[in-house]
């Protein structure tokens, strides 16, 4: 049993009242962010009509520059409650940003601020399950060429109160990019190219279109180079419409990919680690991990990310400062 699966029966069982996602669940019990002292806004309020169908809260992470003017960014993960290793890594570029040590320290050279988003989905994670806790696929119910998918999208774009919360979040932040995080495929999935009519669906945000294009030619490439064995998709593509990514692109202006984590498991061979070739079997894994050194795939992806947000930085703000690394705590 995975020990983040262990910490949340742990935390079930002594009485937290199914609040995996509250400060004290997610921060203390589960991964430690409360040593940071994260600044942590609700999403979902009990008090309002944004809470889950459990009683839980989505809780965003925020910090990095306190100037408004500067560039903000949005990772997200556990949208899929199932996709644990998701929501790991998102918890891990925290920590990792909150000490200073991180290559998203560097952006705009240091002049950034960040939110965290690890359980977008806290239903699905107590369940453990790709859905919502009314059975929805939350990444089918945003608003951009809803309706376009094989899995229950909901009854109306955004009828859900997790996707409600994270459109209230990006309506209410400029952010320069987004990465939302799944598991676990090689691939990494764009927005829909509004020259994809396969669906009968057309994308009308005529203005982004150059973006668009610019936008997809630096994902191939560099994913080529950074991700080997990777492969990049369409969210429509796919026939996955309702997606963030397209939402956060078509729906609210802002640069946005889904990165798939390739193995449920963070630490893989390091011959496999090099290349990331083709994707194996969980049962393939487990044999090759008893006879070749493991590699740990976080860097790997955050490396990645870093590479995608810089060039989200620079296509809409014309900067492209590498900068040095500036601790969080620096003044």
């Amino acid at each position: 049993m995975r020990p983040v699966i262990r910490t949340i029966i742990a935390s079930l069982a002594i009485g937290l009242s199914l609040s995996l996602v509250s400060p004290q669940a997610i921060a203390k019990d589960a991964h430690g962010l409360d040593e940071f002292k994260l600044p942590v806004e609700k999403l979902t309020k009990s008090d309002s009509r944004f809470v889950t169908k459990f009683g839980n809260n989505i809780n965003v992470y925020s910090f990095g520059s306190a100037d408004s003017a500067n560039p903000r960014f949005l990772v997200q993960g556990g949208l899929h409650g199932n996709e644990l290793l998701g929501s790991e890594f998102v918890v891990w570029l925290a920590k990792r940003f909150a000490a200073g040590e991180s290559l998203l320290n560097t952006l705009n050279r240091g002049k950034v601020s960040f939110d965290f988003v690890p359980y977008a989905n806290p239903d699905g994670t107590i369940q453990f399950t790709r859905y919502n806790g009314n059975k929805i696929n939350l990444n089918r119910n945003f608003g951009t060429l809803w309706g376009v998918t094989r899995e229950n999208p909901g009854a109306t774009p955004f009828s859900e109160v997790e996707t409600k919360a994270i459109q209230r979040l990006l309506q209410s932040r400029d952010y320069t990019g987004t990465i939302d995080v799944h598991g676990y495929t090689n691939w990494v999935v764009i927005p829909t190219s509004p020259r994809d009519e396969a669906h009968g669906s057309k994308l009308t945000a005529t203005s982004r279109f150059k973006l668009y294009d610019q936008w997809a030619a630096f994902i191939q490439k560099e994913t080529a180079s950074r991700l080997p064995g990777y492969e990049v998709k369409t969210a429509g593509g796919l026939g996955d419409g309702g997606a963030f990514e397209d939402y956060a692109f078509w729906g609210a202006g802002t640069p946005s990919a889904c990165l798939e984590l390739f193995s449920s498991d963070r630490f893989i061979p390091a011959s496999i680690a090099a290349k990331i070739v083709d994707l194996l079997t969980p049962k393939v894994f487990s044999a090759a991990r008893s006879m070749t050194q493991n590699s740990d795939m976080f860097p790997i992806y955050e490396n990645y990310v870093h590479s995608l947000l810089k060039e989200a930085l620079r296509l809409k703000s014309g900067k492209n400062d590498e900068g040095q690394i500036v601790s969080a705590s620096s003044p």
